[in-house]
């Protein structure tokens, strides 16, 4: 489980001028309530989700022991997008419904 979010000051400065991301919104993702589709891959993980803005981010972080360790952050590409959507409507139907 996640319990920290780390961003370097040299990747703050890369997600900034190269994709206009700022840090806080990394952390918004990572900590707020909405919906979040995961995937792995070795031991880069990735992390699509939503800012309370509503502006879908794709992140990239290696995870050691309880922290995230970010490497990248980006508007989500259309195929993320797509998996974020989907994902979503797969946790959806898993829900009991309400009586």
């Amino acid at each position: 489980m996640i319990r920290k979010v780390y961003i370097s000051p040299s990747v703050q400065q890369k997600i900034w001028e190269e994709h206009q991301v700022e840090a806080w919104e990394v952390f918004d993702v990572f900590y707020n309530r909405l919906p979040k589709a995961r995937r792995s891959s070795g031991r880069t993980k990735l992390l699509i989700g939503m800012t309370g803005k509503s502006r879908m981010l794709a992140i990239f972080f290696i995870q050691r022991n309880n922290t995230a360790h970010v490497r990248t952050a980006y508007d989500a590409t259309e195929d993320q997008r797509r998996f974020y959507r989907e994902y979503k409507e797969e946790s959806e139907d898993e829900k009991p419904e309400d009586k």
